[in-house]
């Protein structure tokens, strides 16, 4: 042990031990006079303190003192785990990290790895994503921080360990908070085409409501341009599929062609300037306002989408503390349990990813429970740590799989989907 500290030593100063000392008086000074080369000052950053400590520790004086080699061995497995852990405090979550760890240990172990090649393996797993090139820009960047690698059985093992699964579907969402791929135009989640509405027929304009072609077309492009920039869970494709599920939810519930065009245009516009980029509360409405008084919408019909923008997410659900189904005017409960049915299925899961991913959430810490009986305020105001799988858990219908359309059409729908 005291052969490795001195090799420690070597690594952290660049300089062999006792460089500049004759060799006929080394063995002197170290025996009789305890005497030790001397370390970089505390500040060094090849010499952390946890290195400084197991360097002192290896060429104490008295032999029992030093550490054996299982405790050096658990020394650095826990200096680079606080490595890693700061390298990836703003970039992916630690728990990756921790994931990958234990399936390549165990897959380490059903390979047969010999003790130490599974240590390697067990190192690699811990270090492989320090500033990986996806974040840092280099190629290079991870082997100068951590000055390792594996290669053979060992790197087949971690590759394993990180790549399999629903885990990796979702990292390969947070990753890229990537826009998803929108269904058929008029094909809601679940639910077959033969079933669906065309959104661009005589239903969906009402000229009495002045809900004409042309505003239609109006307001598609200027959500489409709104949305640009938003991450893939509130992206067109998103409003699109809401829109869909929208039709079918109001010819299931008999609503009449004038009441469905004004369902339509509430789902075509319900996420613009969405309070969870904007940061406002009233900017939806706002923007929506502004926009349908531009295109000369007679006032009324303009209130009555308002209205319905202003009762849909599941911030006005904490509002409405639990509202009962009929309290909610049918045509606001078609478009929220539109909006919610595409926050079910593989496609909410998918959304639910791609928002946290873009927020910047962890995907998921055992220590942090679900946020329950929030107010809208206290929601907004992000009141309590979340994760991106208790966020998911809070998606879709509640605990007695209530949803909000008196007719019960959106439960219906929810059966189809797989």
């Amino acid at each position: 042990m005291y052969s490795y500290g001195m090799l420690v030593h070597e690594l952290v100063t660049r300089k062999r031990p006792w460089d500049e000392t004759r060799s006929a008086i080394i063995g002197y000074l170290v025996a009789i006079e305890c005497q030790r080369p001397p370390l970089p000052p505390p500040e060094h950053p090849l010499c952390p303190p946890a290195l400084r400590s197991l360097i002192e520790r290896c060429w104490a004086h008295n032999p029992p003192e030093r550490p054996s080699a299982d405790e050096i061995a658990w020394t650095i497995i826990v200096a680079a785990e606080a490595f890693v852990h700061t390298e990836l405090a703003a970039v992916d979550d630690f728990a990756h990290i921790q994931r990958v760890h234990a399936n390549a240990a165990n897959l380490a172990r059903i390979e047969g790895l010999s003790a130490e090649a599974s240590a390697v393996v067990d190192l690699a797993a811990l270090l492989r994503d320090v500033r990986d090139w996806k974040y840092s820009g280099s190629d290079s960047s991870t082997a100068e921080a951590s000055k390792g690698g594996a290669s053979g059985l060992e790197e087949e093992a971690l590759d394993r360990a990180g790549s399999l699964g629903a885990t990796a579907t979702a990292r390969s969402l947070l990753e890229g908070s990537a826009v998803m791929a929108a269904p058929a135009r008029d094909q809601p989640t679940g639910i077959s085409r033969s079933k669906c509405h065309t959104r661009s027929g005589p239903s969906m304009v009402a000229p009495e409501l002045g809900i004409s072609p042309a505003i239609i077309a109006a307001a598609e492009a200027f959500v489409r341009a709104e949305l640009a920039a938003v991450d893939g869970s509130h992206d067109f494709a998103h409003i699109q599929r809401v829109r869909a599920n929208a039709a079918n939810l109001a010819r299931i519930e008999g609503l009449s062609a004038e009441a469905s065009a004004v369902v339509d245009l509430a789902a075509l516009l319900h996420d613009v300037r969405d309070w969870k980029y904007s940061g406002s509360d009233s900017s939806t409405a706002e923007a929506v306002q502004a926009f349908l008084c531009s295109q000369g919408l007679h006032p009324a019909t303009t209130g009555r989408v308002l209205a319905i923008i202003a009762r849909v997410g599941f911030k006005e659900e904490l509002a409405e503390g639990g509202v009962e189904a009929e309290a909610l005017p049918l045509e606001a409960a078609i478009v929220q349990d539109a909006d919610r049915l595409d926050a079910i299925g593989a496609i909410g899961i998918a959304r639910c990813f791609t928002f946290g991913g873009a927020k910047h959430r962890v995907l998921h810490d055992p220590l942090v429970l679900p946020r329950d009986g929030l107010t809208k305020e206290q929601y907004m105001a992000g009141a309590g740590r979340s994760t991106t799988i208790n966020h998911a858990q809070a998606q879709g219908p509640d605990e007695d799989g209530r949803w909000v359309a008196a007719g019960g059409a959106a439960a219906r729908l929810h059966a189809a989907v797989p």
